[in-house]
């Protein structure tokens, strides 16, 4: 995460929030030379797990099964 910050900055990109740690990993927003807000996510702890709604009700750690 930190390493793709660090290069997306050099290549002409903006920080707009520099990377900080989420539940399931890390996690910044970027913004590219044409004005397109991005995110670059780090899934290194695990993904979001959700219902049938898709609303977010957990994490499921890296490395288990689903």
């Amino acid at each position: 995460m930190d390493t793709a910050f660090r290069e997306f900055l050099a290549a002409g990109g903006t920080a707009v929030e520099p990377p900080f740690d989420i539940a399931i990993g890390r996690c910044a927003r970027v913004c590219d030379p044409f004005g397109n807000v991005l995110v670059i996510l780090d899934q290194s702890k695990g993904t979001f797990t959700t219902d049938a709604e898709q609303n977010v009700i957990g994490v499921e750690p890296a490395g288990n099964p689903t």
